[in-house]
């Protein structure tokens, strides 16, 4: 598991509920690879985008 990978699995746990990370095994540079590669339709596919926002120290996650 990549550093990257732990400190959103931390992050995660620090808010409870149990989550599931699925590292890919190969890059993901299309929503279809990405679709391939978990086994669902592409429409099933999310990006994630994370801003910081200094003016209130806070991260911004914008899903689409």
């Amino acid at each position: 598991m990549s550093d990257t990978v732990s400190r959103v699995r931390d992050a995660l746990r620090a808010f409870g509920g149990d989550h599931t990370i699925v590292e890919l095994t190969e890059p993901a540079r299309t929503a279809a690879d990405a679709a391939r590669l978990v086994g669902c339709q592409v429409a099933q596919i999310a990006n994630s985008l994370v801003f910081k926002a200094p003016a209130r120290d806070a991260a911004v996650l914008v899903m689409a």
